[in-house]
């Protein structure tokens, strides 16, 4: 099954053009790794693909809905996806860690269960003992594993990580290849934006951006390549 085409995609900020000519097609069950240095377009791309912005030209559709503005507020579409972004202080806005986890279980409505499954996504994040915390009290680490925790709590099926283990201890970074690893047995597609090539494990497929453009897509065996990835500038 497709999980998302993008088509001709271009995006721009006002006059400043971010993504030109973005072809993708993504299927379910895939881990993707999308490397690139920083501006090269990934969280843009990102946003995208989570059916958060629609394309300035182009076509992209998710879960065969074409993107548009009516799209990027349809609940149901919302609750087959999760992102985490790169700035964990967007994702954490409530009163305590575990108000923010509960959040979107609670207002997608996609299971009865929603307080355990919080539970469960904070434990296996290691931040259940940070439940009542403030989420500014935490540390950069802390934030990520607990913004990771805000989209398992609704276990979507397409889940999406801007670089989601930046500033990450090693045991954040080890419990992120745990999650991984589960999110790859239970069949799920996940892409992840990263420019730490050394964090790149269980990689079907690698897409490549350079100012704005795929510039390579396909085998994880290009991380071998130390002279293109030092053309891209990432080594």
């Amino acid at each position: 099954m497709k999980v998302a085409i993008l088509k001709n995609v271009e995006y721009a900020y006002r006059n400043l053009r971010v993504l030109s000519g973005v072809n993708i097609r993504i299927k379910e069950g895939e881990i993707i790794y999308l490397i690139g240095e920083n501006g090269a377009g990934k969280s843009t791309l990102l946003l995208i693909l989570a059916a958060l912005y629609v394309p300035t030209s182009g076509k992209a559709i998710i879960f065969n809905k074409e993107l548009n503005e009516q799209a990027t507020k349809d609940i149901k579409l919302r609750r087959r996806i999760g992102i985490v972004f790169q700035n964990p202080d967007v994702q954490l806005f409530s009163p305590t860690v575990f108000d923010d986890v509960i959040f979107a279980p609670m207002h997608l409505g996609t299971n009865v269960n929603y307080r355990k499954n919080t539970e469960n996504a904070m434990r296996f994040m290691n931040v259940w003992h940070l439940r009542t915390r403030h989420p500014y009290e935490l540390s950069e680490g802390e934030k990520k594993r607990a913004a990771i925790a805000t989209i398992l709590s609704y276990n979507p099926e397409f889940m999406l990580f801007d670089e989601p283990t930046a500033n990450m201890d090693g045991r954040g970074r080890r419990d992120f290849n745990t999650l991984l690893r589960t999110l790859k047995d239970e069949g799920k597609t996940v892409i992840i934006a990263t420019h730490l090539l050394q964090d790149i494990i269980y990689a079907t497929r690698v897409i490549a951006m350079n100012i704005g453009q795929i510039v390579y897509d396909g085998s994880p065996d290009i991380l071998e390549d130390k002279e293109y990835l030092r053309k891209i500038n990432l080594i």
